[in-house]
């Protein structure tokens, strides 16, 4: 009853209208509540965090929210964790928002990422062990060489 109860409030608090130049004080407690809503299992308040958090990405200017973001590290920590979580494939309904709210950071998630993020696998899926990358440098030709040096 009492995770009910958090749920609703975690929506309410999500979908209080206001206009976002009146939020922006009270913008980390906000924050503690899209890691809240990300962090639950209910589909509807999941598709608000995502939708509030990628409405606050789109509509507020980069130099004002990255500060607000950087100055709780550890809270964007938790927010870059939550998000990662819902990064799955198909017939997972919210991996392609979850995407591009990451694809809309721009690189800047990268940021707040200063524990590694523990990657669990199921038994259905192929465990991959081995890893082959190939690659060809513009050095191995020599005519693209001294194009690439001058």
């Amino acid at each position: 009853d009492d995770e009910f109860l958090g749920y609703i409030i975690v929506e309410l608090c999500l979908t209080i209208p206001a206009r976002l130049s009146s939020l922006l004080p009270h913008m980390p407690l906000l924050l503690r509540m899209i890691i809240s809503s990300l962090n639950t299992d209910k589909g509807d308040v999941v598709n608000l965090g995502l939708r509030t958090l990628e409405f606050w990405i789109d509509n507020l200017n980069p130099d004002f929210l990255y500060p607000i973001l950087a100055k709780q590290t550890r809270t964007c920590t938790e927010l870059m964790e939550a998000l990662t979580r819902h990064l799955r494939p198909a017939p997972y309904p919210y991996g392609l928002l979850a995407m591009r709210v990451l694809g809309k950071l721009g690189g800047k998630n990268r940021r707040f990422l200063v524990d590694s993020i523990p990657l669990t696998t199921s038994r259905s899926q192929p465990i991959l062990t081995d890893l082959l990358i190939s690659c060809r440098w513009a050095f191995d030709n020599p005519a693209r060489q001294k194009e690439f040096l001058s």
